[in-house]
């Protein structure tokens, strides 16, 4: 996903470095496709925590959606929205965390498909994903910020979210309401975003 988006960014200003990212991102989306349960374990030596993470199908997901925003390649939506499965009121987002990155696959495909509403390959049910993802997104924020608002801090932490690293917490809230904001905007949302900052 991360070479997928450098690809996208430098390739005003540095075209060939964006062709070395773009060719990397599909090189690694290619293997990941083929070995989608290798997971990552520590080499012995390496005695830190590995952030293990027992399930590769959100980071696939990722991938594919930042491949479809920077390539407009249709076999990259395929994988994500077959990925996803049938797409309801039932969907659900909630902030990202380093082993949950579903909710950016979701926010990538329906930021791609505002950028490019009308591309070469138009898929008849991208409205309803998208719509359906707008809807999940804002459900999820209206969460966030009532919680802000009932909150003696004035942000949008459970007390459950205050942990070890929970500044993460704080910031990937934030993306989520910066996110539903952009997709429809609203003051509230985007002052609790500014709240946990």
């Amino acid at each position: 996903a991360v070479m997928a988006i450098a690809a996208r960014c430098y390739a005003p200003y540095d075209a060939t470095f964006s062709d070395r990212c773009l060719s990397a991102a599909v090189r690694a989306w290619d293997w990941s496709r083929r070995n989608p349960d290798v997971l990552y374990k520590n080499p012995p030596t390496v005695t830190t925590g590995e952030y293990g993470d027992n399930d590769c199908s959100d980071e696939l997901l990722w991938a594919s959606a930042e491949l479809f925003r920077t390539t407009h390649e249709p076999r990259y939506e395929t994988a994500l929205l077959g990925g996803i499965g049938p797409v309801g009121s039932n969907l659900k987002v909630g902030a990202p965390s380093w082993n949950n990155l579903f909710s950016m696959a979701l926010w990538t495909y329906a930021l791609a498909v505002a950028e490019h509403p009308a591309d070469a390959h138009p898929n008849p049910g991208r409205t309803s994903v998208v719509e359906a993802i707008h809807t999940a997104t804002r459900t999820a924020a209206k969460a966030l910020t009532d919680r802000a608002r009932s909150n003696g801090y004035g942000n949008t932490l459970s007390p459950a979210d205050y942990h070890w690293g929970s500044n993460s917490n704080a910031g990937n809230q934030s993306l989520l309401l910066i996110l539903a904001d952009r997709f429809s905007p609203d003051q509230k949302i985007f002052d609790a975003a500014l709240s946990n900052m």
